[in-house]
């Protein structure tokens, strides 16, 4: 196995040397056969990262706070219920890659996003159950725009699973792919699709006097009044949202307002992306 290491630090090469062969030395320690062991350990990716870093960089202490199904305990979860109705008997084997249930094995790197990753495995697994599809979800959606996890710093299965349901769905991660770190919530892929419900600070003075233009002041994330993003588009060379209010139609562009899009806030500008909510069907 090689992996590419560039090490920039003074030192850290050898650093990283001396760690890696700690953990030459104690995989081939639980590797001999008089430990007897039922599985094997060997060099990986994570070779040059100590325990400490690996637990650092890769584990989420809170994960377990949350149960990851409602019900699911243990190996109940292999009986749990279905909405198809009870399965009459229990396989002894099931490997879900074998009907196709299961995507590509991913590299989440230096983002702690397992939590995303599993949760959209969870879905894609199911969705291809049920309609025989394989669509991958963006985990990078998850990460940028579920705000009761913590993007890269870790979150919970089932948070972002109720995220996704909350939010009437998940886009593919071909329309949001991932990058690896948390960015802003991007809203404009569903927008495309149809109306979204937002919620955004409108405190500030000057937007409680807009005439029109896209605003792009200062304001905070604590969101207090609900509009609709009705379209996107670019004046001057500056992204925007279109966004309906209901305030009539004297107040800002007929009742519009062109509010700033790809800013670099991570909930939008005056938390617009927060609490973005759209309907799949009625």
């Amino acid at each position: 196995m090689t992996v590419d290491r560039t090490y920039e630090e003074p030192g850290e090469r050898q650093r990283r040397f001396e760690i890696f062969k700690d953990n030459l030395l104690f995989i081939d320690e639980h590797n001999h056969p008089k430990n007897n062991h039922t599985y094997t350990i060997g060099l990986n990716e994570l070779a040059d990262l100590s325990y400490e870093e690996y637990q650092a960089k890769y584990l989420i202490p809170s994960i377990g706070e949350n149960p990851l199904f409602s019900s699911g305990r243990g190996d109940e979860l292999a009986t749990e219920e279905h909405g198809d109705g009870d399965l009459e008997q229990v396989p002894d084997f099931k490997d879900w890659r074998i009907d196709g249930s299961v995507s590509a094995v991913v590299n989440q790197g230096s983002c702690g996003s397992c939590w995303a990753w599993a949760a959209a495995a969870a879905v894609e697994g199911l969705h291809h159950i049920r309609t025989g599809q394989m669509i991958r979800v963006s985990a990078q959606q998850l990460v940028d725009c579920d705000s009761r996890s913590s993007g890269c710093e870790g979150g919970s299965q089932s948070r972002a699973i109720s995220y996704i349901q909350q939010n009437g769905g998940v886009d593919s991660a071909e329309n949001y792919p991932y990058t690896g770190k948390k960015g802003v919530c991007r809203t404009n892929s569903v927008v495309a699709a149809q109306p979204v419900a937002v919620a955004t600070d409108a405190l500030n003075r000057i937007f409680h006097l807009y005439k029109g233009g896209v605003f792009n002041d200062k304001c905070n994330t604590t969101v207090n009044h609900a509009m609709t993003i009705v379209g996107y588009g670019v004046e001057n060379g500056q992204d925007y949202w279109l966004v309906k209010n209901s305030w009539g139609f004297n107040w800002g562009e007929n009742g519009y307002v062109k509010m700033a899009r790809n800013v670099n806030q991570i909930y939008g500008l005056c938390g617009i992306s927060s609490v973005a909510v759209y309907p799949v069907k009625f």
